[in-house]
């Protein structure tokens, strides 16, 4: 998942990558293409091994308000969007898009460019709620 228009809850699936055979293809163009990496393609193409979970992205930089979306099963994020993945997406996803959330991301960070370190040192409430969770998923069909 790639960056995209404003987007809350759900949206901006446009791109499609071919990552056949473990993202072979992918991996030779970044050992050609930047030679100096000495074939170390991990050096691009970075931490794999959450590629394809269920999570939650949010781009790095916005010139509106925050926004994070649901990341199915079956994407990948980019260098541009931020993915978090955690056992109780529906709950983080739902505390990541209220005012409370883009208050306190803009005490920490008031610049347009939000990086996962101002994302981590946010608190997150531990305890979920069916609520929530029902309020959430309402909002993800609305937005698809």
């Amino acid at each position: 998942m790639k960056g995209g228009r404003f987007r809350r809850w759900y949206g901006n699936q446009e791109y499609v990558v071919n990552w056949e055979n473990d993202g072979a293809e992918i991996k030779a163009y970044v050992c050609e293409r930047y030679s100096y990496l000495d074939g170390k393609w991990e050096w691009v193409v970075r931490n794999t091994e959450h590629y394809f979970r269920r999570g939650i992205t949010c781009p790095k930089v916005s010139s509106s308000r925050f926004s994070a979306r649901l990341m199915p099963e079956g994407f990948i994020f980019a260098d541009a969007t931020a993915g978090l993945f955690a056992d109780n997406v529906p709950q983080i996803l739902g505390v990541m898009n209220s005012s409370m959330f883009y208050h306190l991301i803009t005490l920490v960070n008031p610049t347009v460019n939000t990086q996962v370190g101002d994302l981590s040192r946010l608190p997150i409430p531990q305890q979920s709620s069916e609520k929530l969770e029902r309020l959430v998923e309402q909002a993800i069909e609305l937005a698809k």
